[in-house]
């Protein structure tokens, strides 16, 4: 919870619902409030991550053995985020998860293997993939379809290198806000 309050603020009425975009190494602030405060936020949009419980990042960077596609199984992963707040029943936050494909530093397989742990987490299946221009993040992007994509979706990027822009009217409305 302490993760929690230093991004929320404590006593100021004006923070609200707060809806969580991070990137990279931030990823694990997502981490921490996702799992061990799943009512933290209602929403997650996480760019160039990873699952939960990989390990901090490391003082020259990320955690390598995290960061070169660490696997585990959909019901492996999600005991990680179960076992962060033991006896937790509540709603579990919707994620978002944006991910270059050309990305060297974190690889590709992380974004999957972070869409296997909420899928697992939040007990939706992949039902659909989109490609092409009617995918709102970019022709470049694939959608990736969890139920019917309101809890779960991912969009992964080909040609997009660490660090994929964020497309700030796709996150709104995945967030409710548009």
């Amino acid at each position: 919870m302490g993760t929690s309050n230093q991004v929320l603020g404590t006593g100021h009425p004006w923070f609200g619902t707060p809806f969580v975009n991070l990137a990279v190494s931030e990823i694990k602030v997502e981490d921490c409030c996702s799992h061990t405060s799943p009512d933290f936020s209602p929403a997650f949009a996480c760019f160039a991550g990873s699952t939960g419980s990989t390990g901090p990042p490391t003082p020259s960077g990320s955690n390598q053995t995290c960061a070169q596609g660490l696997q585990h199984t959909p019901e492996q992963w999600a005991a990680f985020v179960r076992n962060a707040y033991p006896g937790y029943t509540g709603k579990r936050p919707r994620m978002q998860v944006i991910h270059g494909l050309a990305d060297t530093l974190v690889r590709p397989q992380c974004g999957y293997e972070q869409l296997k742990q909420w899928s697992a987490v939040l007990g939706l299946t992949n039902t659909n993939n989109v490609t092409g221009s009617s995918v709102p993040e970019g022709s470049q992007y694939t959608q990736i379809n969890y139920g019917d994509g309101s809890q779960l979706v991912g969009y992964f990027g080909q040609g997009v290198g660490h660090f994929a822009l964020p497309n700030e009217p796709v996150m709104l409305k995945f967030f409710g806000l548009l």
